[in-house]
């Protein structure tokens, strides 16, 4: 029987004005939470309303891949991929 965790998002770049953070109100790079065991991975806007994936599996970093229309686009693609192993 094979379980998967599910994946969430954790925001860790963000978009604002001024120093004051509570400004800051517009993600443009998450973390990946739920994972299995040796791997990482990101999702970012990396061109406007184009959000892309990087893999780190056991050490070795992929390359930016997809173009998906938004950040929970780009989970649940992930999501697929990782229910597939």
């Amino acid at each position: 029987m094979h379980i998967t965790n599910r994946l969430t998002l954790h925001p860790v770049g963000w978009l604002g004005n001024g120093l004051d953070m509570r400004n800051w109100t517009d993600a443009f790079e998450y973390s990946v939470e739920g994972l299995p065991l040796g791997e990482q991975a990101w999702i970012a806007r990396i061109r406007a309303r184009c959000w892309q994936i990087l893999r780190l599996i056991n050490g070795v970093q992929g390359h930016w891949t997809g173009e998906y229309a938004s950040a929970e686009e780009a989970l649940n693609a992930l999501q697929k991929q990782v229910d597939f192993l």
